[in-house]
């Protein structure tokens, strides 16, 4: 069963570091095969371009988690 994480939403810059130890926590904790990584709630209510930078931050978590973030 897979494990959906609301990680961001388009009002905050939050730290990405931060954010993927949250996951690693969680993931150790529930235990599952897939984990999706994605908003916190809706991007509607957000300008397009705080959207983006919500979901570059999902991008750059992943990265981290992959080990594959530059810097």
């Amino acid at each position: 069963k897979p494990l959906a994480l609301g990680l961001v939403d388009g009002a905050a810059d939050a730290d990405t570091a931060l954010l993927a130890q949250s996951v690693e926590t969680a993931t150790r904790r529930y235990a599952h095969d897939v984990v999706y990584l994605q908003p916190s709630r809706g991007l509607d209510g957000v300008t397009a371009g705080a959207a983006r930078a919500a979901l570059s931050r999902l991008l750059t978590v992943r990265a981290l988690l992959q080990g594959t973030a530059a810097g």
